[in-house]
């Protein structure tokens, strides 16, 4: 499974007041944008300035979940961003425009040894699905966001990404091993050749 999961879900243009629904996260407990102010979460930060590839949660430390909107987004200052990337280890970012996704990849990757995935699926969201790590359009999306991602998901579900990933972890750890395995043979095969045995 991933270690640090940074999701994000598109907005439809019409305005939603309702909690977001989040069924991707492991976590019981899920914070917001009052928890990441918290003086007992942002103050390390705030007196104490680390170097952007130190900012990353602690192996010892809790799991947290955190699930931000796109009305979020837009007031977080480099503190805050700071406090989401070093102390969380599951990060939604839910109902966001294509510029800000744009500005979560840019911030994620300025700051710790992060690998950001985004999924989105219209034109808009090709220039965040093209600049993150992992793009992850919806088959049922354009086909700008399709040649722009590096994942195309055909049902349109969330949950298949987990396995997704899980199984090709599969299949790379299997192909370390038949790799392995071949090569003392092939290093018999090609000493025995060159002392003409």
């Amino acid at each position: 499974m991933c270690d640090r999961l940074f999701r994000h879900s598109s907005t439809d243009g019409h305005v939603n007041n309702s909690p977001p629904q989040v069924g991707i996260v492991t976590q019981d407990r899920i914070d917001d944008i009052t928890a990441v102010r918290s003086s007992a979460l942002a103050d390390p930060y705030r007196n104490t300035p680390l170097p952007p590839t130190a900012i990353k949660p602690s192996p010892d430390g809790p799991e947290r979940a955190l699930v931000l909107t796109g009305d979020d987004i837009t007031s977080l200052t480099s503190t805050d961003w700071d406090v989401i990337i070093g102390s969380y280890t599951e990060i939604v970012f839910a109902r966001t425009t294509p510029d800000q996704k744009m500005k979560i990849v840019e911030m994620i990757k300025a700051r710790g040894d992060n690998t950001v995935a985004v999924t989105g699926d219209g034109v808009n969201d090709a220039p965040a699905l093209k600049a993150a790590d992992i793009g992850v359009a919806m088959g049922a999306g354009s086909d700008v966001a399709k040649e722009a991602a590096a994942l195309i998901l055909l049902k349109n579900e969330f949950s298949s990404i987990p396995v997704a990933i899980e199984m090709g972890r599969l299949v790379f750890d299997n192909l370390k091993k038949v790799t392995l395995y071949l090569m003392p043979v092939s290093f018999l095969h090609a000493t025995g050749g060159l002392l003409g045995v």
